[in-house]
């Protein structure tokens, strides 16, 4: 809402976007083993919306509508939990998917984690594939004085990745972490001034992510962690546009009874 102004008196801008999203998860976890457990369910999603762009000035209107919009997904899923000895544990998923628009979509996703108690640590890998539609915003959102918004001709994204990590305690008071991880996508959408949204061709993100935690001291807690990021368009061996390459965040708490004091920073 961009309402007359001393420098812009005759000028004024005025958009929404309002949308609903309903969803229904039924999930069945079998205990077919006290090692073993499988999980399985269905779930709906369905999304609606519309919008409306209105700009105002002196020179003339323009007005930019879309009526009620709405797309729907259904799923099936699968997993298995499994524990061949104590401290490991391992996860084997699948997923199918229908999507009203963009049809179907199978993924996957397994995961390892080994506890390590007699030196306080855990090693963690996980791998899978991921589907993503383009949201209505995406889709339909009408464009604006600056060029369009919303493209129709999208195709979902999709994406295959990896990640490996270790984890160590010092005592009850500190724990590092290191994780390395890579995806690679196809189609991955992105959004370009005066452009609107667009796919690209394919895209890799790898990089390097680690964990602190400290309680030293009672009462209060130092969490901070540091992700290394590197994001490449590999159609022209660029980088990706609004992805940092390096991202530091802290987190401060303090209790004291009924008191409590929370500080962020984020770099």
């Amino acid at each position: 809402d961009n309402s007359p102004d001393d420098y812009h008196p005759g000028e004024s801008e005025q958009a929404f976007y309002r949308s609903r999203m309903i969803k229904i998860d039924w999930q069945n976890n079998l205990l077919l083993a006290t090692n073993n457990t499988l999980v399985f369910g269905v779930d709906f999603r369905q999304e609606q919306g519309n919008s409306s762009y209105a700009y105002f000035s002196p020179w003339g209107d323009y007005q930019s509508v879309f009526p009620l919009k709405e797309s729907g997904l259904l799923g099936f899923y699968l997993q298995d939990q499994w524990k061949p000895w104590p401290g490991f544990t391992v996860n084997a998923g699948l997923r199918f998917d229908h999507h009203q628009k963009f049809g179907q979509a199978f993924t996957f996703r397994t995961a390892v984690n080994l506890e390590l108690p007699e030196i306080q640590a855990r090693i963690k890998a996980t791998t899978g594939s991921g589907f993503k539609a383009p949201s209505l915003y995406q889709l339909y959102a009408p464009e604006d004085i600056f060029g369009p918004i919303g493209n129709l001709s999208l195709l979902p994204e999709r994406n295959l990745g990896w990640d490996f990590g270790v984890e160590k305690s010092f005592g009850q008071h500190l724990t590092l972490s290191l994780t390395c991880f890579e995806t690679r996508y196809r189609n991955l959408i992105q959004f370009y001034f005066g452009a609107g949204y667009k796919n690209l061709g394919r895209a890799l993100t790898r990089g390097l992510e680690s964990f602190l935690v400290a309680n030293f001291l009672e009462n209060f807690a130092l969490q901070a962690s540091w992700t290394h990021l590197q994001a490449e368009d590999l159609e022209t061996r660029t980088a990706l546009i609004r992805r940092p390459k390096d991202f530091l965040s802290v987190n401060l708490n303090f209790k004291y009874r009924a008191f409590r004091l929370e500080a962020w920073l984020n770099y």
